[in-house]
């Protein structure tokens, strides 16, 4: 299910961004949100201090991705 909630946010930025940049903003959305997300997790963990409340910390804003889904257009030529 997350693969296809990124794939649902990437393919719209593909559209929107001409041939020549997409491998740039195609690579560079996945990383920065990918690596900053590593790096604050260990920070967020430790700030918690219970293994309970991290994991609802973690995964409840991740349902809201679920919501994509349905508020994300599939192309860019649908909106």
């Amino acid at each position: 299910m997350l693969m296809q909630t990124i794939n649902l946010n990437l393919i719209p930025v593909l559209e929107y961004v001409g041939p020549k940049y997409r491998t740039i903003a195609a690579n560079a959305a996945i990383a920065l949100f990918y690596s900053t997300g590593s790096v604050l997790l260990p920070w967020i963990a430790w700030g918690i201090g219970d293994w309970r409340k991290f994991s609802l910390a973690t995964s409840v804003p991740m349902s809201f991705a679920l919501l994509a889904y349905w508020i994300v257009p599939e192309s860019a030529r649908y909106a």
